[in-house]
């Protein structure tokens, strides 16, 4: 089983779009636009919902798979 943890893009702060010197809008690299971004982790590293948000913050959703 496998925790799937949704967390708000730190980087546009869910926005999805970053903003140069030429005020252009232009698609986050780092969560390719979504202003999410999905980490995986094994069920062994967690036991319940609360010790996963103590290491992930600005979770969106945590779901077991």
């Amino acid at each position: 089983m496998t925790w799937i943890i949704v967390q708000q893009c730190e980087d546009c702060n869910g926005q999805g779009e970053l903003y140069g010197y030429n005020t252009i809008p232009y698609k986050c690299h780092e969560c390719e636009g979504t202003g999410e971004k999905e980490y995986y982790e094994k069920n062994y590293h967690y036991d319940t919902i609360d010790e996963v948000t103590k290491d992930y913050s600005n979770t969106l959703s945590i779901t077991l798979v």
